[in-house]
C-alpha cells in the first residue's frame, strides 16, 4: 500500500510491530511516500526495527504535529531539513542510533514544545539556536556524548521550560547562572557530567523547582546554601507521598501485582521478591535517593557490587564515623557554624534516609512523618 495515496489520513499509529526498512536501502523510503498525505498530523512508529536513516524529504510533511519514533534503530545524523515541519510540537527520537551533532536548524521548530533525543550517540555542542524555541517545555538530551557547556542563552526559555535532562553526557565548565533563572523549571538533571563551580545560595526565581540531580559532578557548595536556595523542594515533598512506581497503582487500591520495573539500586526489595508495587516502595526509593545525595555515591557504584550496599555502608558508619560516610564537599563549615552542629544535622538526614529504606516495608517511615523532620532540619540549616 502506498500510504501517500491516503490524502485525508490524519493519524497513523504503527507502534510495536516488526516493521523494517527495505533490505539494502539505508534510507527509510516509506517515510518519503507519506509526502502526499497532506493532512497527516500524528505519526507513531515506536518500537519497530526500522534500522534506517530518516530521509531529508520527510521534512516536507508540513502538517505533522506529533512524531514518536522511540526505539526504532534509526541511525545516521539528525536530519537537517526536518526543521521545515513548522507545525511540529512533539518530537521523540529516544533510544535510537542517531549520531553526529544537533543541527542548528533545530531552532526553526517554531511550534516545538517537547524534544526528546535521549539514549543516542549524539555528540558535539548544544547549539545556541536551541534557545530560540520559545515554546519548549521539555528538553531531554540525556545519555548521549554531548560535550562543552550549556549555552548562556538558556535563560531565554524562562517562560516555558519545565523539564531539562542532560545527565550522562560529557558536559564541562560552569553551570550558567541563567539556568537558575528559569522561573517555571520543575525538573533539572545534570548528573554524571563534569560540571564544576558553586551553586549560588540565593536563587529566588527557582522557587517552582521540584527535582534537582547534580550528582557525580564537581559541584561545590554547603548544605545550608543549597537547601535555603530551593525553598520549594521541601514543599514538594510535603505534597507528594509517592515517587514513581506507585503511580501505576489502580485507583483506590493500596497495592497491585506487577512485573519488576524501576531502576536497579533504587527499587524496594519486595518488587523483586513479590512483584508488589505500593507507596511504601516509593518511600524506599526516596530513602536511597537521600543517602545518595549525602554520600555522592550511587547505589550502583562499583564499590557496592558485592555484598555491601550503599545503605549498609552508611548504616555501619553511624554514629561514630558519620563524617566518613558523607561527601567531603558537604562538610564545609559556614562562618559561625559549629562543626558539632553540622555533624548532628548530617546524622539526622542520614537517619531519615535509613529509616525510609528499611528492608521490611512495614518498618519504613510514612512520608507524613518525614515531612516535619525535614522541615525541622531546614530550620536548623537556616540558623
Amino acid at each position: 500500500m502506498n500510504l501517500g495515496s491516503l490524502k485525508h489520513l490524519q493519524f497513523l499509529q504503527l507502534a510495536r510491530n516488526q516493521l523494517t526498512g527495505e533490505p539494502g536501502v539505508p534510507q527509510l523510503k516509506f517515510l518519503s511516500s507519506l509526502f502526499n498525505s497532506s493532512s497527516l498530523q500524528d505519526l507513531v512508529l515506536s518500537e519497530n526495527p526500522l534500522n534506517g536513516i530518516i530521509p531529508d524529504s520527510f521534512g516536507n510533511l508540513s502538517s505533522l504535529e506529533h512524531i514518536n519514533a522511540l526505539g526504532c534503530q534509526i541511525k545516521g545524523p539528525v536530519p537537517t531539513k526536518i526543521h521545515s515541519l513548522k507545525n511540529l510540537n512533539y518530537l521523540s527520537l529516544v533510544d535510537n542510533n542517531l549520531s553526529g551533532k544537533i543541527p542548528p536548524q533545530i531552532g526553526e521548530f517554531e511550534s516545538l514544545q517537547r524534544l526528546y533525543l535521549s539514549f543516542n550517540n549524539i555528540e558535539g555542542f548544544i547549539p545556541y539556536e536551541l534557545c530560540r524555541l520559545q515554546k519548549l517545555g521539555e528538553l531531554s538530551l540525556e545519555n548521549n556524548k554531548i560535550s562543552g557547556s550549556i549555552p548562556n542563552c538558556i535563560g531565554n526559555l524562562s517562560s516555558a521550560l519545565q523539564k531539562f535532562l542532560l545527565n550522562s553526557n560529557r558536559m564541562t565548565s560552569l553551570i550558567p547562572m541563567n539556568l537558575w533563572n528559569l522561573e517555571n523549571l520543575l525538573v533539572l538533571n545534570l548528573s554524571s557530567n563534569s560540571f564544576s563551580g558553586d551553586i549560588p545560595t540565593t536563587l529566588r526565581k527557582s522557587n517552582s523547582i521540584q527535582v534537582i540531580d547534580l550528582s557525580q559532578n564537581q559541584i561545590n557548595g554547603t548544605i545550608a546554601g543549597i537547601v535555603a536556595a530551593f525553598q520549594s523542594l521541601f514543599t514538594w515533598i510535603c505534597q507528594t507521598t509517592d515517587f514513581g512506581l506507585a503511580k501505576f497503582l489502580a485507583q483506590n487500591k493500596q497495592e497491585t501485582q506487577t512485573r519488576t520495573i524501576g531502576t536497579l539500586g533504587y527499587i524496594a526489595p519486595e518488587y523483586g521478591s513479590a512483584g508488589k508495587v505500593s507507596k511504601r516502595g516509593d518511600v524506599y526509593s526516596f530513602g536511597i535517593m537521600l543517602l545518595e545525595i549525602m554520600a555522592r555515591k550511587k547505589p550502583t557504584d562499583e564499590m557496592f557490587s558485592g555484598e555491601v550496599t550503599l545503605r549498609q555502608w552508611i548504616h555501619e558508619s553511624i554514629p561514630d564515623n558519620v563524617l566518613e560516610a558523607v561527601d567531603a564537599g558537604l562538610l564545609s563549615i559556614e562562618e559561625g557554624r559549629d562543626m558539632n552542629v553540622t555533624e548532628n544535622i548530617i546524622l539526622s538526614i542520614l537517619e531519615i534516609g535509613l529509616r525510609c529504606s528499611e528492608q521490611v516495608a512495614e518498618d519504613r517511615m510514612d512520608m507524613e512523618d518525614v515531612v516535619p523532620k525535614l522541615m525541622k532540619i531546614k530550620l536548623a540549616l537556616q540558623d
